[in-house]
């Protein structure tokens, strides 16, 4: 079939010399639109006086050029008369099929045959189990967060960007922030994300049921859903203390409704020792380990090619770390095992703006 398909495009390429300046998502749109009249944007190569002048002449918009090609806006009844023009050299219409790529995270992942029970015990689908989200926020009104009968799917929702929040709606013991919880979440009708709806997109992920779109399911589109809204404009000591209240919180609600929880946490800092023994790492351990069914998931981050960290075995008698200086501030932060530190000296120049360094 695809040997067939090839040759009749350049058999068509050949019968008409014009249209080899075409690219073929073009001469598609060209031999089965049924709106001439319809304008589109084209992206034209060749001299671009004889382009500026004969779109305009017929009827179209010179947007731009960008070295010998130029963006024009033309009716697809006139693009054919203005390939004939031999100082055209190409024309290219814009055909690239956007399309959401996460509905096929799903079946990359095989998560359909899990939530279809294919050769195991049974389907799992979230029912019975809490989806935890800590990020910043969810919009709550969204139907992929409701079920068929238009409820919430939201048990509770702790916002704790909220300031000085009565204390009667502070979610307890913490003492800040304010607790949604039940009807004040199926009556809502406005969602409580951030600006690029993050926390959204990520409880989509992991548990959206598809009802927007009847189509696009997360892993886990029958879980119970427990947010927390964390209040990212703070300092990060505030913001690591507040983190273990959220997993704490989670955490005790799935316990008193009788079901596991498995939280993910798509948001983080880039202080710390990373190695899971700092005291905050150390106490959500303890919370996870506190009872059967506790799951914690994070994010490896978007700073992967960021030289935000470095570590070396120290073998030789000194070693050296040159860092560029680019902001006001540098921030340095150094862990290491205490038992390797004995006899180790560290100093930091800041007088200097070329390496250089000086044996005594």
């Amino acid at each position: 079939m695809n040997r067939i398909f090839i040759l009749l495009m350049i058999s068509t390429l050949a019968v008409n010399g014009q249209k080899v300046k075409m690219n073929f998502a073009l001469q598609q749109k060209l031999a089965t639109s049924r709106n001439s009249d319809r304008e589109i944007s084209l992206f034209v190569k060749g001299d671009l006086n004889i382009i500026r002048q004969q779109t305009e002449a017929l009827g179209g918009t010179f947007k731009y050029s960008a070295g010998p090609i130029a963006a024009i806006r033309l009716s697809l009844s006139k693009i054919s008369e203005l390939a004939s023009f031999a100082e055209i050299k190409s024309i290219e219409s814009n055909d690239l099929r956007l399309q959401p790529l996460n509905d096929q995270m799903i079946i990359k992942n095989h998560v359909i045959e899990v939530q279809n029970g294919f050769n195991l015990p049974q389907g799992y689908d979230g029912s019975g189990v809490v989806m935890g989200v800590i990020d910043e926020g969810i919009d709550y009104t969204h139907p992929d967060f409701r079920n068929e009968f238009g409820q919430s799917r939201i048990k509770f929702l702790w916002d704790q960007s909220i300031i000085n929040a009565n204390t009667s709606t502070q979610a307890q013991p913490y003492g800040y922030g304010k607790e949604f919880i039940g009807n004040q979440i199926d009556t809502a009708t406005q969602h409580r994300d951030g600006a690029f709806g993050h926390g959204s997109h990520v409880a989509g992920i992991a548990a959206g049921n598809g009802l927007a779109l009847n189509n696009y399911k997360g892993v886990a589109p029958k879980a119970d859903l427990i947010i927390v809204k964390m209040n990212l404009n703070q300092p990060d000591n505030d913001f690591l203390s507040n983190l273990v209240d959220a997993v704490k919180y989670i955490f005790d609600h799935a316990d008193a409704m009788g079901q596991p929880a498995v939280i993910n946490i798509s948001l983080g800092t880039y202080f710390g020792s990373h190695d899971a023994k700092d005291i905050q790492a150390e106490a959500i351990e303890s919370l996870i380990t506190s009872s059967p069914g506790h799951v914690v998931v994070c994010a490896a981050g978007n700073a992967g090619n960021a030289p935000l960290h470095l570590g070396y075995n120290l073998t030789g008698d000194t070693t050296f770390t040159w860092m560029q200086y680019s902001s006001n501030s540098i921030y340095i932060q150094g862990w290491c095992d205490s038992s390797d530190f004995l006899g180790m000296h560290l100093a930091i120049g800041v007088d200097r703006v070329n390496d250089s360094y000086t044996n005594i």
